[in-house]
C-alpha cells in the first residue's frame, strides 16, 4: 500500500512540474521575454528539482537508452513530418554545407584544438580532458547545434524565411551526422595517448569516412523504404479510422528508427527521411480527421518530449560521480572558447566559399552569417554521446563534466544573446517583405526549372500514382493574383 501511495505522489509530482514547464515557457514565448528562452527555463528548473533531490540523498542518473528510443524519436519524426520540404530542398545546398561539411570542421576543430593543449607545458595547467581519443570524441557530440534550442530562439522572431529554413535544416540534420560520426571514431580502436602512427591513422580516417557516408546512405534508404511502405498501405486500403490510421503511421515510423539502430545505421536519420516521405505522400492518403489529428498530436508530443529532455538534464546534473580538480576549469573555460570560436570560424569559411558559387541576390549576407554563427546552442543529444563514451576512456567523467556545462551555459546565455541580436541586426521581416519575397519564390520556381528538376518532377508523379500525394499542378492565374495581392499589400502599408 504504501508503495502505490508513493508511485502516486511521485507521478502528481511529475506531471505538476511538467505542467509548470509547458505553461511558463509558453508565457516566455508569448510575452517575448528575451533574458530567457523556454529550454533555458527547463533546464533551471531542472537543476532547482536536481539540487533538491542531491540533498534529500535522492540522485537520478541520465538513461541513454531512455532518451534515444523514447524521448527523441517523436522530436525527430515531428521535424521531418512538419517540415517545409519545398523550402528545404530549395536552400539544400548551404543545410548541406553547413550540417555536413560544418559538423565535420567543427568537430575537428574542438577535438584538436583541446588535444593540442595537453601536448607541451606544465601538468599542472593541462586539462583534465587529455588525451586524443577523448577530445576527438569530445568534438564530434558537441559540434552539433541543438534543433530545439535553435528553434526556441528563431521561432521566437519573425527572421527572413530563407535563413530560417537554412538554420532548421542545418540543426535537423547535424544530429544525425554527429551521431554516425561519433559511432564511427567510437568503433575505430583510437589509441587514448599520443602513440599514433602517422599511416595507420590516414588508412583508419579513410575507412571511418567510408563508413560515414555508407551509413548515411543505409539509413537515408531504411527511412524512405519504410515510407513508401507506409504510404502504399494508406493508398491500398482505406481505413476510415483515425485512431488505426494514427497508430499504424507510428508503429511504421518507429519500426524504421529502430530496425535501422540495430542493423548499425542512424536511426535519427532514418526516421527523419520516413517522416518527410510520410508527409509527401502518405498524410494525402489519411483520412481527414486522422490528418487533423497526426499533426496537433505530433505537435503535443515535442512539446512534452523536449521539456522532459531539458528537464532530465539539469535533474541529472547532480549525479555525475566525479571529484571536480582545478584541472577541470581550465577544460571547462578552453571548451567553450573552442566551441564559440570554431563556430564562427566555420561559419564564415564556409559561407565564404559557398557565396563565390551563387549570384548575389542568393548570397548569404553578413548581417545572416553572424545569425547562424550565434545559433550555437548544444543540448540533449550532446549529453547523451558523452554518456554513452566507452567505459575504459580514461577522461571519460571530465568529458560527460565538460559537456553537461557547455549545454547549460550555451542553452541559458548563448540562447539570450542571440534573442538580442536578431534585434540589433535587424533581420525581422515585415508582411510586406515576406509576401514580395514569396511572389519572387514563385516565379523564379516557374522560371529557372532546370532539366534535373524536371525529371524529378516526372518521376515524382509516376510514384503518386502508387503511394498517393498532392498531384502538381501550376495555376498562372493564381501566380497573376498573388502579384496583385502583393502590390496591393505593399501600397496599403505605404498608406499607413
Amino acid at each position: 500500500m504504501e508503495e502505490h501511495v508513493f508511485a502516486g505522489i511521485i507521478s502528481l509530482a511529475a506531471c505538476t512540474i511538467l505542467l509548470i514547464t509547458v505553461v511558463t515557457g509558453f508565457n516566455l514565448t508569448e510575452r517575448s521575454v528575451s533574458f530567457l528562452s523556454p529550454s533555458g527555463f527547463s533546464i533551471i528548473f531542472g537543476l532547482l528539482i536536481g539540487a533538491a533531490c542531491h540533498l534529500a540523498g535522492q540522485d537520478f542518473t541520465f538513461s541513454p537508452e531512455l532518451f534515444f528510443y523514447v524521448l527523441l524519436p517523436p522530436l525527430i519524426f515531428e521535424a521531418g513530418y512538419t517540415m517545409k520540404r519545398r523550402d528545404f530542398f530549395k536552400n539544400v545546398g548551404p543545410i548541406l554545407i553547413y550540417a555536413v561539411v560544418g559538423t565535420s570542421i567543427t568537430a575537428g576543430i574542438i577535438g584538436f584544438s583541446m588535444y593540442g593543449l595537453s601536448i607541451p607545458g606544465d601538468s599542472k595547467v593541462q586539462p583534465s580532458l587529455n588525451t586524443f581519443s577523448g577530445c576527438l570524441l569530445f568534438g564530434i557530440l558537441i559540434a552539433p547545434t541543438d534543433t530545439v534550442g535553435v528553434l526556441g530562439i528563431i521561432g521566437r522572431k519573425n527572421i527572413a524565411r530563407r535563413i530560417k529554413n537554412i538554420l532548421l535544416g542545418e540543426c535537423t540534420l547535424n544530429d544525425p551526422v554527429a551521431i554516425v560520426l561519433f559511432t564511427v571514431i567510437k568503433d575505430a580502436n583510437i589509441p587514448a595517448g599520443s602513440d599514433i602512427d602517422i599511416g595507420e591513422a590516414i588508412i583508419q580516417a579513410l575507412l571511418a569516412i567510408a563508413k560515414f557516408i555508407g551509413i548515411l546512405f543505409g539509413s537515408g534508404v531504411c527511412g524512405v523504404f519504410f515510407g513508401l511502405i507506409s504510404s502504399y498501405i494508406f493508398q491500398r486500403f482505406k481505413f476510415n479510422n483515425p485512431p488505426v490510421e494514427f497508430l499504424l503511421l507510428i508503429f511504421l515510423a518507429y519500426y524504421s528508427y529502430v530496425i535501422a539502430d540495430l542493423s548499425h545505421l542512424s536511426g535519427i536519420a532514418s526516421l527523419l527521411f520516413c517522416g518527410i516521405v510520410n508527409a509527401h505522400y502518405c498524410s494525402y492518403n489519411l483520412s481527414k480527421e486522422a490528418k487533423t489529428c497526426a499533426n496537433e498530436i505530433f505537435k503535443v508530443l515535442s512539446i512534452i518530449c523536449e521539456n522532459v529532455i531539458y528537464l532530465y538534464i539539469g535533474v541529472t546534473a547532480f549525479s555525475i560521480p566525479y571529484k571536480y580538480t582545478s584541472k577541470d576549469l581550465i577544460t571547462l573555460s578552453w571548451a567553450f572558447f573552442f566551441v564559440i570560436m570554431a563556430r564562427i570560424f566555420t561559419t564564415l569559411v564556409l559561407t565564404f566559399i559557398y557565396n563565390l558559387t551563387q549570384k548575389t541576390e542568393r548570397r548569404i549576407t553578413i548581417r545572416e552569417q553572424i545569425l547562424v554563427a550565434c545559433c550555437s546552442v548544444r543540448g540533449a543529444v550532446s549529453f547523451a554521446l558523452a554518456i554513452n563514451v566507452p567505459e575504459d576512456e580514461p577522461t571519460r567523467d571530465p568529458l560527460i563534466l565538460t559537456t553537461l556545462f557547455i549545454v547549460i551555459a550555451t542553452t541559458l546565455f548563448l540562447g539570450t544573446a542571440t534573442i538580442k541580436v536578431v534585434d540589433v541586426l535587424d533581420l525581422e521581416e515585415n508582411e510586406t517583405t515576406i509576401a514580395i519575397a514569396e511572389q519572387s519564390r514563385r516565379n523564379v520556381n516557374l522560371s529557372n526549372q532546370d532539366h534535373l528538376h524536371k525529371v524529378w518532377v516526372s518521376f515524382d508523379e509516376w510514384l503518386k500514382q502508387y503511394f498517393g500525394g498532392k498531384p502538381r499542378e501550376i495555376n498562372q492565374n493564381e501566380n497573376s493574383i498573388n502579384e496583385q495581392t502583393v502590390l496591393n499589400s505593399a501600397e496599403h502599408e505605404k498608406h499607413h
